[in-house]
């Protein structure tokens, strides 16, 4: 049972990596396309679609205080 779900997960896996070349492939061509006739390029991508990614909304100094707690260290100034 297990053996089959790890199958069926890499041929998932390979058929999304698959479109996302393709689709990519297919957005540069129009890209391409767009800037020779003066349109506009593209903004979404595929994999973004279908698999997005939370934005980020902290500021640096966020970012950079809870790596620094995350790692346990001390910032020390002078």
């Amino acid at each position: 049972m297990i053996d089959h779900c790890l199958d069926e997960f890499e041929i998932e896996q390979k058929e999304k990596i698959y479109r996302v070349y393709v689709t990519e492939g297919l957005r540069a061509i129009a890209d391409n396309t767009m800037r020779f006739a003066g349109g506009a390029s593209i903004k979404a991508r595929y994999i973004d679609l279908i698999d997005p990614k939370p934005q980020e909304n902290r500021t640096g100094e966020q970012i950079v205080a809870d790596v620094v707690k995350k790692a346990g260290l001390k910032v020390v100034s002078k």
